[in-house]
């Protein structure tokens, strides 16, 4: 649920949601966030999990609280 200039709009984040919002740190790629999903929740593909993320990154990105940075220059 986000409140926007009063205007209140509830999204439906996807079921893991929660275990890999706890992952982002601002450091980890993505593909670190993945391991250390499967670490804490078990086993789960690349495929699977990046459904989960881009449904999650879409809603979060979309109000302003979740962005991507690029990787740094060699």
């Amino acid at each position: 649920t986000v409140t926007v200039d009063g205007l209140t709009l509830r999204f439906a984040l996807p079921r893991l949601a929660p275990a890999i919002a706890a992952l982002i740190d601002g450091k980890r790629d993505l593909a670190a966030i993945h391991r250390a999903f499967v670490a804490k929740a078990g086993a789960m593909d690349e495929t699977a999990f990046k459904t989960e993320f881009d449904r999650l990154y879409a809603i979060l990105h979309g109000i302003g609280k979740l962005l991507i940075a690029r990787p740094p220059t060699p």
